[in-house]
């Protein structure tokens, strides 16, 4: 009978699978295909021994999902670059160590469309939009509360 743990780890990968079978692909520069991923999940401050307490994690609203990262949308770079992400929407959260490996400069549409800024470009329409920093992450290990 598999463990606990294997079973969460499994319903884990069929939510990342689903997502990723989607379509919505996301442009860029990785190997893995990106997909849209369009939820809110949450994000704490993470020192690599302690984990954060509840009270810690802030909702971010995710921008796309592969099968080893993800990333999400924030008006400020975070202040750490290891983080504890909180995946919801399974029986229990799921929690992962995640590094960030990427800070871009972003504009997100009331559509809710994202548009990548490199640097010195100027954006093609700004109507409605919100400056953002678009934060891509590599999940690094599955974590446990303590």
């Amino acid at each position: 009978m598999p463990s606990l743990d294997a079973q969460i780890d499994a319903q884990f990968f069929q939510m990342v699978h689903r997502q990723t079978d989607s379509g919505g692909e996301v442009g860029d520069r990785r190997m893995e295909r990106r997909h849209r991923y369009d939820a809110m999940q949450k994000i704490a401050p993470y020192d690599g021994v302690t984990f954060p307490p509840e009270q810690a994690f802030a909702p971010v609203p995710c921008h796309d999902l592969t099968q080893s990262g993800f990333s999400f949308l924030l008006s400020t770079r975070p202040t750490h670059d290891s983080l504890v992400v909180s995946f919801e929407g399974l029986t229990e959260p799921t929690y992962f160590e995640a590094r960030i490996v990427q800070v871009a400069k972003a504009l997100v549409y009331p559509d809710k469309s994202v548009e990548l800024l490199d640097e010195g470009q100027a954006p093609v329409n700004t109507q409605g939009a919100q400056p953002v920093m678009l934060i891509g992450c590599r999940l690094v290990r599955r974590l446990t509360p303590s």
